[in-house]
């Protein structure tokens, strides 16, 4: 029997306040100055892994979009409903410039577009139920939002990125931010289990980054490349740094448990202005 809650619990906290406003922005990138395919310090893996998760995006926020828009009708509130619409937009416009991106990684070798289907595929497989497909896209939001992040509070990470990857990347890590709570807003108006939504996380940690580890080597592997043990030292040290991704996802997901967790507990307004002055007005659109 599915548990109960309720009404309290079913209704984002007064932290929702927080939210700002979702804006869609239309940036343009060609990525010419992705050169060479171990583009981040010269480290096979750890350029690997940023292509694999490229690959993850089309397909990834193409899911996200059909999730949430298939309750669209059974949301009343019209600033839930504007928000839905504007993080529409901004999915779609992360999907088009992810591709565009992953012609690049194609272009010095890396078979991108062979990733992209194979994440395409996983996702399709794995989500049952249109409530497990939402309660999944709760969970990668909440994910990707803490990468997003762990980003912008170091820019030290995206700095040894080509100038187009790197201003890309900063402009996507803003707007997961700006639109973390669209999801799991539309989740609570209409499912509310917040049991379904832990058991998401939980799967969604290990799906998500064991699938992005076994299509970075196989992308590696394609390349004919074999990471030496310098590589691969490195890339722990890269993930599992105090400040990094692995450290953060655990005490984010430890909040994310919580009865009364909303996604914007912890504001991050003043991390998106930041971030967004330091976004190079040649990759903004005329």
């Amino acid at each position: 029997m599915e548990p109960t809650f309720s009404e309290a619990s079913l209704s984002p906290s007064s932290s929702a306040s927080a939210r700002p406003t979702i804006h869609v922005r239309r940036p343009k990138f060609d990525f010419d100055d992705i050169d060479r395919p171990f583009f981040y310090r010269d480290n096979p893996i750890l350029s690997a892994f940023f292509v694999s998760v490229s690959a993850a995006f089309p397909p990834g926020e193409a899911a996200f979009i059909r999730a949430v828009k298939r309750y669209e009708d059974e949301i009343q509130d019209p600033k839930l409903r504007q928000d839905i619409r504007e993080f529409t937009l901004q999915e779609g416009l992360h999907s088009f410039h992810h591709r565009q991106m992953n012609k690049a990684f194609e272009r010095v070798g890396y078979a991108a577009d062979s990733a992209s289907q194979r994440w395409d595929e996983i996702i399709e497989a794995e989500n049952a139920s249109d409530e497990d497909a939402l309660a999944r896209t709760v969970a990668m939001e909440h994910i990707t939002a803490v990468m997003a992040k762990v980003a912008l509070e170091n820019p030290a990470l995206l700095a040894p990125m080509p100038e187009s990857l790197r201003q890309a990347f900063a402009w996507h890590a803003i707007e997961e931010i700006e639109h973390k709570s669209v999801a799991f807003e539309v989740y609570m108006k209409v499912i509310g289990d917040r049991w379904r939504l832990r058991r998401a996380l939980l799967h969604q940690h290990r799906s998500f980054f064991s699938t992005a580890r076994t299509i970075q080597f196989e992308l590696l592997g394609k390349l004919d490349y074999q990471p030496t043990m310098k590589h691969r030292i490195e890339a722990l040290r890269q993930f599992l740094q105090p400040r990094g991704i692995f450290r953060a996802l655990a005490g984010e997901s430890l909040r994310f448990m919580g009865q009364d967790f909303h996604p914007w507990d912890v504001d991050e307004s003043a991390l998106i202005g930041d971030a967004e002055q330091m976004l190079d007005p040649a990759y903004r659109a005329a």
